[in-house]
């Protein structure tokens, strides 16, 4: 963890760690790259229907040795000739076909972008708040170090005045034992939570910006219905997935199209000069249809055989994820609604205090015990807010710029 002491430390909110992560992100670059690739393809295959024009010329020095019918001799003559050819299709179904999947292509690299955005915001908060959790952890695991060492002080001296006895000396010295242990667990999960933040951004993080006053809020709409609905209109994943599907059918089409017969408009000039007769000038002036039909090709029963083995496959994941897409949806909704019952009976025992008398080991350990669900309870409900608008499909930057702002600085009042 050399990066946290060789390089400047500063606080950073959650916008700040997200705007690091986005820049680099590998998972974002290869969806951005894959954008870019599938409109390379479109523009391809929009130039298919293009017309084509070529220009050829050259310039030939040509030996012709005659022999066998009077003299031998060799003449060496030059010849030159240049043409001009446009090419237009005029019918061309698999052209057509393969055109409407690479648009369709397009629509499904545009929406995996934008999953990819949405999984990295999750990435971030998760990484970010895991670091706010585990830093939280590790000050409630120094506090219970400090609370049972001088619980041994004190089990120990009253052992040494004979009013205590030797069970209650080792009983916190035990406690302290697994409470030193927990703290060195809390440490590493610190610094496992830091490093996982650092891989996302490459910054160094110090220290950043914790959760200031916060009420707790369920899914808004309270229904699922329209959760799962919006999931099944806007979830990326599952807007590419249909995008796939259509596009296999689109690849099954043109396959079938491999029979059909195609057309084009052809036209071009040629010129020629010299050659056997120096002086002799040739031009030419070409305009025609021509027309090709495969009469027995394999290859196409192949290929068609092939896209409708790929469609197939095709959907049965589309039907897989959107199977996923809805369970995902239900279950971060679920967690929402169960992280408000669970930050509000947190609160409440926070609030009412333990009333455990039996020893001052117990109820510090109660203590303790309801400081770690605090903790818990307040940084899972951030993020399941987070997770459901993922699932639904609808989230974007502006739920990262309005989850920053309930942070606060290092050291500002906190009231929670």
């Amino acid at each position: 963890m050399a990066f946290w002491l060789v390089t400047p430390a500063r606080a950073e909110n959650l916008w700040e760690a997200y705007s690091f992560a986005r820049a680099r992100d590998p998972l974002v670059t290869q969806a951005r790259a894959q954008l870019e690739a599938e409109r390379a393809r479109w523009t391809q295959a929009t130039a298919a229907l293009l017309p084509r024009a070529g220009l050829e010329g050259g310039v030939n020095r040509t030996a012709q040795h005659s022999s066998g019918f009077g003299p031998e001799s060799t003449t060496y003559y030059t010849g030159s000739s240049a043409s001009v050819t446009l090419r237009q299709p005029l019918l061309n179904g698999q052209r057509w076909a393969n055109l409407d999947s690479a648009r369709t292509g397009v629509r499904a690299a545009e929406a995996g972008l934008l999953a990819a955005e949405q999984d990295l915001i999750l990435r971030v908060a998760q990484a970010y708040f895991g670091i706010l959790k585990a830093a939280a952890d590790e000050r409630v695991a120094r506090g219970e170090v400090a609370r049972l060492e001088k619980a041994l002080a004190q089990a120990q001296a009253f052992r040494e005045v004979g009013a205590g006895e030797i069970i209650a000396v080792k009983e916190a010295q035990a406690r302290l034992d697994l409470a030193r242990a927990a703290l060195v667990s809390a440490e590493s999960e610190r610094h496992i939570a830091q490093e996982a933040l650092y891989r996302l951004t490459r910054q160094p993080i110090a220290s950043i910006h914790d959760l200031g006053p916060l009420t707790p809020e369920g899914p808004s709409p309270a229904r699922l219905e329209p959760w799962l609905d919006s999931a099944s209109r806007h979830q990326p994943l599952l807007r590419q997935a249909r995008e796939h599907w259509t596009a296999a059918r689109q690849r099954v089409t043109a396959s079938r199209r491999g029979y059909w017969p195609s057309v084009d408009l052809s036209g071009g000039y040629y010129y020629s000069k010299g050659g056997y007769i120096a002086s002799l000038q040739n031009q030419q002036w070409l305009v025609g249809l021509n027309v090709s039909m495969p009469l027995y090709d394999r290859a196409i029963v192949g290929q068609l055989r092939q896209a409708q083995a790929e469609a197939d496959q095709v959907r049965a994941r589309l039907d897989d994820l959107d199977d996923q897409i809805h369970q995902n949806t239900t279950t971060a909704f679920r967690r929402l609604q169960d992280s408000v019952a669970r930050w509000q009976a947190v609160r409440v025992g926070r609030e009412v205090g333990t009333r455990s008398t039996i020893d001052l080991l117990n109820a510090g350990q109660d203590l303790t015990r309801a400081q770690r669900d605090h903790n818990l309870a307040l940084y899972e409900h951030v993020t399941a807010r987070l997770q459901l608008k993922a699932a639904a499909g609808v989230l974007d930057e502006a739920d990262v710029r309005s989850i920053n702002g309930l942070l606060r600085a290092p050291g500002a009042a906190q009231t929670r």
